[in-house]
């Protein structure tokens, strides 16, 4: 079980996680696709994520993994789960969820 927390550390800030600088560390994020959001109906492929060094870890649609994510039409309620730098996640999140 220490291993597989040791995994997460630093991906997700705790109330005693040491405020260090964590800008140059990767972290996740979750987007939840919305009706009408700019990614609705791209592929996470042509989402272009790599170009921002960010990697997509996971699309869940109706709470069940999708094994084919990167060629995967988006839809409205499936859920993304990125890794990457906290600047290129937002700047990410703003563009791909944007109406």
């Amino acid at each position: 079980r220490e291993a597989r927390y040791a995994m997460l550390r630093g991906y997700f800030r705790g109330a005693d996680d040491p405020s260090a600088h964590t800008h140059d560390k990767d972290h996740l994020v979750t987007l939840s696709i919305e009706a009408g959001c700019a990614c609705e109906g791209l592929t996470v492929a042509e989402l272009d994520l790599v170009a921002q060094d960010i990697v997509c870890l996971d699309l869940r649609r109706h709470n069940a993994a999708i094994p084919e994510r990167e060629t995967t039409r988006l839809q409205a309620g499936d859920v993304l789960v990125l890794s990457g730098k906290p600047a290129a996640l937002a700047q990410a999140e703003e563009r791909l969820l944007r109406q």
